[in-house]
Parts: C-alpha cells; sequence; structure tokens
C-alpha cells in the first residue's frame, strides 16, 4: 500500500495581498454596493462559460461541482468554468512547472481580478482539481477550528478565495501532475481577499455538505450526470492508494464528506 504524498497548499502571499490592498487604495476604487456580489446560490444553467481544451483539468466538471457544493453551503453565489480564467492558470503552471511559486497580479499570468491558491497533487490522480479543492476549504476545520474570526481572515487565505462572495468565474490548471493552480475571479473586477473584507464578502456556513450535495448533483440539471464518488476526498488524513490488478492506482479516503461537513452551523463559533 503506498501512502499519499502530503499535499501542501499555498495562496497568494502576504506580500501580494498587500499589492493587491495598495492598488486598490491608490486607484481611487471605493467601497460601493454592486449587485453582482450579493446573490445567494442558485444552480448554473451551464457550468462553463465556453469550449475548452481541458487535457491539463481532467476533472474540470467535478471542480466546478465540489465548488458550487461548497459555496451553496455558505449560501454565494454559484461559479462557471471560465476559459479565459483557465487560460491564465495554464500559463502560470507552465512556466512554474514544478516550482510551487505564486504569480503576481495584474501581469500576463495573472490579471488584477484573479484570485490565486496552489496545491501539490499526485501524477496517478484522477481528479486533482476536487483533491485541491477540498484541501483549501478545510482551512475553515485547520487551523480555524470552525471559528468565524479565523476563517474570516487571511489566516484561511485558501479556504476565503474559494467562498469570496464575488467570485463567479473559476479554473484551474495542473499541467505537470504536481501542481494544481486554481483561479478564482470576482464579478466586480476584483480578486479575493482584497481590502481586509473577510467579514462582509466571507458568510459562515448555513447549509451542512449532504444537503447541498443533494441540491447540486440530484436537483440541479446541470451535474446529474455526475455522482457523490466524482465529488468526494474531504478526509485526506485517511487517504491512501490501491493497486488494481492492471497496475494502475485508484484513491479511497478515511470517511466521507457529508460525515466531515455535517451539522456545520452547529460547529461554528464566533471565538
Amino acid at each position: 500500500m503506498m501512502q499519499l504524498p502530503l499535499l501542501v497548499t499555498f495562496l497568494f502571499g502576504l506580500s501580494d495581498a498587500l499589492i493587491h490592498r495598495t492598488l486598490g487604495n491608490s486607484t481611487g476604487r471605493t467601497e460601493t454596493a454592486n449587485p453582482c456580489i450579493d446573490q445567494v446560490w442558485t444552480c448554473p444553467e451551464q457550468w462553463t462559460a465556453g469550449a475548452d481544451q481541458l487535457a491539463d483539468a481532467p476533472d474540470a466538471k467535478a471542480f466546478i461541482a465540489v465548488n458550487n457544493i461548497y459555496r451553496c453551503m455558505h449560501d454565494v453565489q454559484a461559479v462557471q468554468w471560465d476559459p479565459d480564467v483557465h487560460a491564465g492558470a495554464t500559463a502560470w503552471a507552465t512556466q512554474t512547472g514544478v516550482n510551487m511559486q505564486h504569480s503576481q497580479g495584474g501581469t500576463p499570468f495573472r490579471k488584477f481580478s484573479d484570485g490565486e491558491n496552489l496545491a501539490s497533487t499526485f501524477a496517478f490522480s484522477t481528479k486533482p482539481g476536487v483533491e485541491s479543492t477540498h484541501m483549501w476549504y478545510a482551512e475553515i476545520e485547520k487551523p480555524c477550528g470552525f471559528k468565524q474570526s479565523c476563517f474570516q481572515s487571511f489566516e484561511a487565505g485558501h479556504f476565503t478565495a474559494m467562498i469570496w462572495k464575488s467570485v463567479n468565474k473559476i479554473a484551474y490548471a495542473d499541467t505537470t501532475g504536481k501542481i494544481a493552480v486554481g483561479r478564482y475571479r470576482g464579478c466586480d473586477g476584483q480578486p479575493p481577499n482584497l481590502n481586509d473584507a473577510y467579514a462582509a464578502m466571507v458568510p459562515p456556513p448555513k447549509r451542512d455538505w449532504a444537503t447541498c450535495a443533494d441540491l447540486v448533483l440530484k436537483k440541479c440539471p446541470t451535474f446529474m450526470d455526475l455522482k457523490e464518488e466524482h465529488v468526494e476526498g474531504c478526509d485526506s488524513s485517511g487517504a491512501c492508494c490501491k493497486g488494481t490488478a492492471n497496475g494502475g492506482w485508484y484513491v479511497t479516503y478515511g470517511s466521507k464528506c457529508s460525515a466531515k461537513y455535517a451539522g456545520m452551523k452547529s460547529k461554528v463559533t464566533s471565538a
């Protein structure tokens, strides 16, 4: 039996976040009401905004589905796969190769409107985007222990980028089988994790995993061709790899997402 390599995650660094905040202030931008931001989760009519080449994202649709499950749990607007966001992720994944290094916002590799998460992946995985997403979301539990003061802060910056209310276009790329580059674009032209607006832009969970998995996979026609096994992978601590008769590998997990993220509202504390 082979143990999974530790999935190491990174988000755009503190210095980059400070650059974003400075740009937001120095260009005269002000916080104004924007109707695109405060939409609640509804089933998206399509999972992707357009045709795309997805050789570096084998689980693209499941990646969108699992992000919608998590965003449904917080009742923030749905997300779609976006080819332009994906193109930027692919460009940076190709450029950085196997080096765990963040791109800079406002450059040819990443538009100012896009946030970025990174995670190490493993070559035999069939759903690197899904597994990376689970690791990023898990910050609500570790290190935050479901404390609102923590998961509404930069300490949970991977998680906050995923749940940020204005995000509606996302994608990821893994060109090497070793590093996933996740991207999150705001409908207001602003990236997530901007201007310390965590409390306003990252609401606490309102539903548990099972409720939202049902809404996304069984009641949303866009994702009815997927099954829960396509979006599983929450318990990486219990994950391991098993060999098949033909020499391949597949991944099993320690527990189901429905068990890990049951009773979410009761788990949250303010301190």
